[in-house]
């Protein structure tokens, strides 16, 4: 039932974004040692690298590639690959013929090479990165916004996902303490300012008289 399900479903939704001259498994072998080596190094992201991995993942799971074929990275690259598409341990295995262990020994290999250590400078590069993308889709809705052909509800919802978009931003740098506290500044520009000093005062004496006025008037 797995393999059905694989075949039919979890393949064709793999594969739908694949152009029909990706690169033929069996073209591979026959060229060099390692049929994953025209796929260059450690995978860049690419859409050519996905498409590649793609077809090695087709040609595991066809039988055109056999998993002694692959390299350790270029295997990995593959594990990892459909990873990122969502795929379980149990699938991994199922599609490229290879044991659960073995997927499960491959992804945590992968964790630790793209461990993350202390960086003074990760926060702001993540910070920065994460501005990047929410100003890039703010600039998105807006243009759709503005577009006299976007329907009324659309351009209803795209105005609020900016405000909501940029107050995630917002909440992020505070967060992680890029952006000061309002409350605190202003409480601190209120204690310095003689002015607001004397306002302040002012209401505390008038909440006061009310308090004793009501106490006044009450019966005993």
């Amino acid at each position: 039932m797995l393999a059905v399900i694989l075949s039919q479903g979890a393949l064709r939704m793999l594969h739908k974004d694949v152009s029909a001259d990706v690169v033929d498994p069996e073209q591979a072998v026959g060229q060099t040692e390692d049929p994953c080596a025209s796929a260059g190094g450690a995978g860049d992201g690419g859409e050519s690298d996905r498409e590649e991995v793609t077809a090695l993942v087709r040609g595991l799971h066809d039988g055109r590639v056999l998993p002694g074929d692959l390299s350790l990275e270029m295997r990995q690259r593959c594990v990892d690959h459909l990873t990122l598409e969502g795929f379980a341990s149990g699938e991994i295995a199922e599609l490229m013929k290879i044991s659960e262990r073995t997927v499960r020994r491959d992804r945590a290999a992968i964790r630790r090479d793209h461990a993350v250590e202390p960086d003074l400078r990760l926060g702001d590069e993540l910070l920065g990165e994460f501005q990047r993308i929410i100003l890039a889709s703010i600039q998105r809705l807006v243009r759709l916004a503005r577009d006299p052909e976007t329907p009324a509800y659309a351009r209803l919802w795209a105005e609020e996902s900016i405000v909501r978009m940029y107050q995630r931003l917002i909440d992020t740098a505070q967060r992680m303490n890029y952006i000061s506290n309002g409350g605190r500044r202003l409480s601190h520009h209120r204690v310095n300012d003689p002015e607001e000093q004397k306002r302040f005062k002012e209401q505390v004496k008038g909440m006061m008289a009310m308090v004793g006025g009501a106490g006044r008037e009450r019966p005993g």
